[in-house]
């Protein structure tokens, strides 16, 4: 699958851009629109977000939330200043985020698709699209799994993480 750019229908490959291919294609954001997204047309980060109606966060190459949008935030009840020093995992509220170690330092965590999801695309710069994942997160019905939708994308050194199916709490 291609990701093309949905603001100048550019390939994206890895950081840089490339010829359009006939193959099935998902949209993205390349570098360069992102650039002038956030630098020309005034556009705050958080603007961009929201215009998701999923969950999006931003992780850094040292697996750090950066930001995420309204949706992830209200999910997790955080504000936006309380993401600092989070990881994924306690944004979600995977069970194991609160082990010995936290987020990214279990030994159930060499085996999480959503950490391997980002680790993989901060590395290739490749995009992920919808990897199925079964995070072991804090909901009120213990005995039900949750399935997640992963897709990754790099922009710029962030990645870019889009979770569907996370659900609402009550």
């Amino acid at each position: 699958m291609d990701t093309i750019c949905a603001w100048c229908n550019e390939k994206i490959v890895g950081n840089g851009v490339s010829e359009v291919s006939n193959r099935p294609v998902s949209h993205g954001i390349c570098l360069s629109c992102a650039k002038k997204m956030f630098s020309e047309l005034s556009e705050n980060m958080n603007e961009y977000l929201n215009r998701f109606d999923i969950p999006i966060l931003i992780i850094d190459k040292d697996e750090n939330v950066v930001s995420a949008n309204d949706k992830a935030l209200k999910r997790a009840g955080l504000k936006p200043e309380e993401l600092k020093g989070m990881r994924c995992g306690d944004v979600i509220e995977c069970v194991h985020a609160t082990e010995l170690g936290r987020c990214g330092r279990t030994v159930h965590c060499q085996s999480c698709v959503i950490r391997n999801s980002v680790l993989f695309t901060h590395n290739t710069g490749k995009s992920r699209f919808r990897v199925p994942a079964f995070p072991d997160i804090q909901q009120y019905d213990p005995e039900k799994k949750t399935q997640l939708f992963i897709s990754t994308e790099k922009v710029g050194e962030m990645v870019f993480i889009k979770i569907e199916g996370l659900p609402d709490k009550d």
